[in-house]
């Protein structure tokens, strides 16, 4: 009996092997042809982000739909390689549609959108297919299809960069607004405002001033234009949603820092327990790069701010191989003077160095 099962049980591992090598099979094809589909999407991301780039570029130059999206197409080919000329409909539209005669059959489709004030869009997607070997072999299609898409805007003339900028999509019935205006002090926006939801203004009378545009995607005008103590110096209108790159927040630096009161001083990132309080007359102060954390609050009404870095001190000019030159303090009195008091070198003198006085019209070295 025994023989006779062992026997009843030959060749089982034969189609316990052929399947196995089934799901190996497809494993490789996800392997090979998954990554070469990724590699080919990336390559394409990279056309037509370049391609949305390139059109908003020559609107901002040239302000002509039909120039910048025949700027579109061809910087989407050269980045593709794309050597034959494509097939266009639609230039001088909101719509093109361009098709290539290449083996893969990139399809490139140009939307444009005017977004008032805002500015024009410019998006690019692109469609084509690339050959497959061994998910072929295993029933899945000869080819698979990539696609991308990526949009740029074109500012208008006399649009400036956000000053304030929030990419939440706040409620527009100012319930939850993405924005809010509130406290007892006047604001000051040089810059424009722009607002992925509405802006609100619950300030009172303190109110405030933009110097700029003010830009949310809410049905009506930003609730900036009806308090009266608000002014406004360019537009607001209804603009678009701002994509969000998903970025994580930063962590926040709990460093206890302290504000460095000396004019041309580099703040250091941290969190800060005291109101720096900068009144009139007040200096230049450089942050540097980081996360703040002002506990406190930040009170400025004086002095200059700035998020760029202070630029370096100027190098030691002797120890560059450069003449350097100091001046007398103080002129020559009495008789037999055999010292004079003179500015201080701004480093060392190198070993070596020649060093000339002048004086009297007499050179001394």
């Amino acid at each position: 009996m025994g023989s006779t099962r062992r026997r009843g049980q030959r060749g089982q591992a034969i189609v316990l092997i052929a399947l196995i090598i089934s799901v190996l099979l497809g494993f490789l094809g996800l392997s090979i042809d998954g990554g070469r589909a990724f590699l080919d999407r990336r390559q394409m991301q990279a056309s037509v982000d370049a391609s949305a780039l390139a059109a908003a570029f020559n609107y901002m130059n040239n302000s002509d739909y039909s120039q910048a999206e025949l700027a579109a197409t061809n910087e989407y080919a050269n980045n593709e390689r794309l050597y034959m000329a494509p097939s266009c409909s639609g230039y001088g539209g909101l719509t093109v549609t361009c098709t290539f005669s290449d083996p893969t059959s990139h399809s490139l489709v140009i939307t444009v959108a005017n977004r008032s004030i805002a500015g024009v869009t410019f998006t690019a997607t692109a469609v084509h297919s690339i050959g497959v070997t061994v998910m072929q072999v295993l029933g899945f299609g000869s080819t698979i299809p990539v696609g991308a898409t990526a949009t740029a805007l074109a500012r208008r003339t006399g649009t400036n960069g956000a000053a304030i900028q929030t990419l939440s999509p706040g409620s527009c019935n100012g319930a939850s607004a993405s924005l809010t205006f509130q406290g007892s002090s006047t604001t000051t926006v040089t810059g424009d405002v722009w607002s992925n939801g509405s802006i609100f203004d619950n300030s009172a009378s303190a109110g405030g001033a933009v110097n700029g545009n003010v830009v949310d995607v809410c049905g009506a005008p930003p609730a900036l234009s009806t308090p009266s103590p608000w002014t406004v110096s360019g537009a607001q209108v209804n603009g678009w949603n701002m994509p969000d790159p998903g970025y994580l927040s930063p962590p926040i630096n709990s460093t206890s820092r302290s504000w460095n009161g000396t004019s041309g001083s580099v703040e250091r990132p941290g969190t800060y327990t005291v109101d720096p309080s900068l009144a009139g007359g007040a200096g230049c102060y450089f942050l540097a790069g980081g996360v703040y954390d002002f506990k406190a609050g930040f009170s400025q009404n004086g002095g200059f701010v700035s998020n760029e870095l202070r630029p370096p001190d100027e190098p030691n000019m002797a120890a560059a191989g450069q003449p350097n030159m100091t001046t007398l303090r103080s002129d020559l009195t009495g008789a037999r003077q055999t010292s004079i008091a003179v500015n201080a070198l701004p480093g060392p003198v190198p070993q070596g160095s020649l060093v000339s006085l002048w004086g009297g019209g007499q050179a001394q070295t």
